[in-house]
């Protein structure tokens, strides 16, 4: 398959190399869209593609503008959103967010690079050169990152600027998103609504902003006298998190049934296969079981009942990442900013405190 795909970048860059060579420079080029149906092909080898030529210097992205025929010099500040290459609503929705707000700095360009889902130390340094950009906006997990590889990418060319927390690190610039506050947040809304018996549902492989929370999450409660009931549905393989969430979380409750009233999910897709799980064997939601979830999403609200969830401040990082941008062009360190996460409220959690 990988051979595949690396025939498929090759054969495209040779086509858009070729369609690039005829536009003048600073010359508009096709949008992403367009370059998609001339081309025949996926997002994914498209954006390689693209990701190539920026490299080489033959083309330039402007964020919310278009492709472009490069100059051949460096022009403006240019910012790149690294993030793995997974379809995800989350990063879908946050970049939206970081564009908005970038792209009102002056000189500012703003592109969108990938790694692969599970990347190496390699694929990161590969893009954090000067050559490909001047500062990077990473979002991350580093599950397999020792303190060794996190060492050598704060030592790459470029301003790194990391999104929530997962580092140990005191010496970066970090939007910290406060994990262990997350989850605490997540136990007290569930607490001061009269549930006692709580189940915490994880199908989300662990990394060290995960961990961080579910710890907020389970102390924060043992300080009430309360243990919550894990419902582990991680998959070995790290697939899909809904898909685990129903097989695995229907499997259990068909096992122990439901001994809780209410349950915080670790993401809002693991909470769709829960709330599928749950379904299927009859119960009611929040009639019979409430449901909190990790991460706020647009999907969140199209579920049924609406899920309530704690939604990081997508725009205060935008904003926060717009006030380090700026920062750095001055040769400055920003450091540490944080920005706590908040509930969103539907209808997916009843109040039971006043229940008779």
């Amino acid at each position: 398959m990988a051979r595949k795909i690396d025939a498929q970048i090759e054969d495209l860059y040779r086509q858009i190399s070729a369609d690039v060579e005829k536009i003048q420079e600073g010359g508009r080029f096709l949008s992403f869209s367009r370059c998609q149906e001339k081309y025949n092909c996926s997002r994914r080898v498209l954006e390689y593609v693209l990701e190539r030529l920026c490299a080489e210097k033959r083309i330039r992205i402007q964020s919310r503008k278009g492709i472009y025929a490069a100059s051949g010099k460096n022009e403006g500040f240019r910012v790149s959103y690294v993030h793995a290459d997974w379809p995800q609503e989350y990063q879908d929705t946050l970049y939206k967010y970081f564009e908005r707000e970038l792209s009102s700095l002056p000189g500012v360009t703003l592109s969108r690079q990938l790694v692969p889902p599970v990347a190496k130390l390699e694929d990161y340094l590969r893009l954090l050169t000067r050559e490909n950009t001047d500062a990077a906006i990473l979002c991350g997990g580093f599950r397999s990152f020792t303190q060794k590889d996190i060492a050598k990418l704060l030592n790459s060319d470029v301003a790194l600027i990391f999104t929530e927390n997962h580092l140990v690190f005191r010496s970066v610039n970090l939007i910290n998103s406060m994990p262990e506050y997350t989850g605490m947040l997540a136990a007290d809304y569930l607490y001061k609504r009269g549930h006692r018996k709580i189940a915490l549902v994880n199908a989300d492989h662990l990394d060290v902003c995960l961990r961080r929370e579910i710890d907020g999450f389970i102390r924060y409660l043992e300080l009430q006298g309360i243990t919550p009931e894990i419902i582990d549905c991680r998959h070995p393989a790290c697939e899909s998190s809904l898909a685990s969430a129903e097989e695995k979380g229907k499997r259990y409750l068909q096992k122990h049934g439901v001994n809780f009233t209410a349950a915080f999910v670790c993401s809002v897709f693991s909470a769709r296969g829960f709330y599928s799980a749950l379904n299927d064997l009859g119960y009611s939601i929040p009639d019979d079981v409430s449901i909190i979830a990790n991460s706020e999403v647009p999907s969140a609200a199209a579920l049924h009942p609406p899920l309530t969830t704690i939604a990081r401040d997508f725009q205060g990082y935008a904003e926060t990442a717009k006030k380090m941008i700026t920062m750095i062009r001055q040769g400055k360190q920003p450091g540490i900013m944080t920005v706590p996460s908040f509930i969103v409220e539907r209808q997916s959690v009843k109040d039971i405190s006043k229940k008779q």
